[in-house]
């Protein structure tokens, strides 16, 4: 059981940013806005992974016990979720153009 919850939960990761990804293509959101809906989308998944695991341990969970090393991740994963939702957004651009 404890094997299949990360796997899932990288699975739901990309299936939920390629959704975000999708919907900025297709409302033609600008460049600015697509990466602000794919960060907020990849802070709310920060957000609950870090609740279910704080629900399931009754701690909060650190990457190796190090607020620095979680910090980063998280800011990666916005950053990633951003830069996803941007590059989605410049690609359907430059083919209509």
């Amino acid at each position: 059981m404890s094997n299949i919850l990360p796997a899932t939960g990288i699975l739901l990761y990309f299936i939920g940013i390629t959704s975000t990804a999708r919907l900025c293509e297709s409302l033609k959101y600008s460049h600015t806005q697509a990466f602000l809906i794919g960060a907020a989308f990849g802070g709310l998944f920060c957000g609950l992974v870090m609740g279910i695991g704080y629900f399931m341990n009754g701690e909060v969970m650190l990457i190796n016990g190090s607020v620095l090393y979680s910090s980063l991740a998280v800011v990666a994963i916005v950053s990633l979720g951003g830069v996803r939702c941007f590059d989605a957004n410049k690609k359907h651009r430059v083919e209509n153009a």
